[in-house]
């Protein structure tokens, strides 16, 4: 099997986009595959279509390797786009750079996705920023963990849920079982945990996709930047505009607040660091 590919770097949340088609059924088993050591090796994988034709307006579709939504996936493919040189809705001129506009239709999202691309001065690096879709519900959640009681925000987005937590957690690999227990009639496509220290807003993400059944600390997590730029507004009542780090490096969010979360933009670097075909055995 020959596919197409592009390979993405949004804080080092590495991520494999396949543009040849593919069947929704072996989404899993060649996400598995590429993602390994001894292949591609990323984080994650998203596969690219062309939009319906009663898709009006909608420049491209991204299904995820476990149907659900990933922020940086989405802003991966824009800029994956405007490498490849396929126009969007609109190009205007903006401080001397081009400019270009994606409408996406996402997977775990019911409404498309805007996006907006602007090229750097360096080839494959882009600024890449996404309107996300508003979270379903923001609750908080206590969890009984050895010696502790655990407070978490759950912020659930179409297609992905995230637990926040800004306190230190013992063995996070080893509480997340409990969490997915309590919670695991919910039927996530992905949930994650969050752990966020505000003093130096530094964020550590660690997620777990359904179809895959994989639990990955990620370098970095575009939708899990979103839950705590939302737990941080809902806590304070107010329009949230921060930079938070995490180990790939660091990723702006901006939250409209008008007596709820009214609007989020997730905005960072997507550089483009390899295209080309990826062979695996029929």
């Amino acid at each position: 099997m020959r596919l197409t590919f592009v390979k993405c770097n949004p804080t080092e949340n590495m991520t494999i986009l396949i543009f040849d088609p593919v069947e929704p059924e072996k989404y899993p088993m060649i996400a598995g595959r590429i993602m390994q050591e001894n292949h591609l090796h990323a984080e994650q994988v998203g596969f690219v279509k062309p939009p319906a034709a009663e898709a009006s307006g909608v420049d491209s579709v991204l299904e995820m390797m476990g149907g659900e939504f990933c922020a940086n996936a989405t802003r991966s493919l824009a800029a994956a786009l405007a490498f490849r040189n396929k126009p969007g809705r609109e190009t205007e001129k903006k401080k001397g750079n081009d400019q270009l506009e994606y409408l996406l239709a996402v997977s775990g999202v019911r409404e498309p996705v805007s996006c907006r691309v602007t090229a750097t001065h360096h080839e494959g690096i882009y600024r890449s920023a996404a309107r996300l879709p508003l979270p379903l519900s923001v609750e908080t959640l206590t969890f009984q963990w050895e010696a502790q009681v655990l407070a978490g925000t759950l912020v659930t987005f179409p297609g992905i849920a995230h637990l926040v937590f800004q306190t230190n957690v013992d063995d996070p690999e080893s509480f997340f079982p409990l969490v997915f227990e309590q919670l695991e009639d919910r039927h996530h496509e992905a949930l994650g945990m969050m752990f966020y220290e505000p003093h130096d807003s530094r964020m550590k993400p660690l997620v777990w996709v359904r179809a895959t059944d994989t639990l990955i600390w990620e370098r970095g997590c575009g939708s899990g930047t979103a839950a705590v730029g939302v737990a941080l507004a809902v806590e304070a009542r107010q329009t949230i505009r921060k930079t938070i780090f995490q180990p790939g490096g660091a990723l702006e969010i901006a939250l409209e607040w008008e007596d709820g979360v009214k609007q989020i933009e997730l905005d960072g670097e997507v550089a483009v660091v390899a295209t080309g075909t990826l062979l695996l055995p029929e």
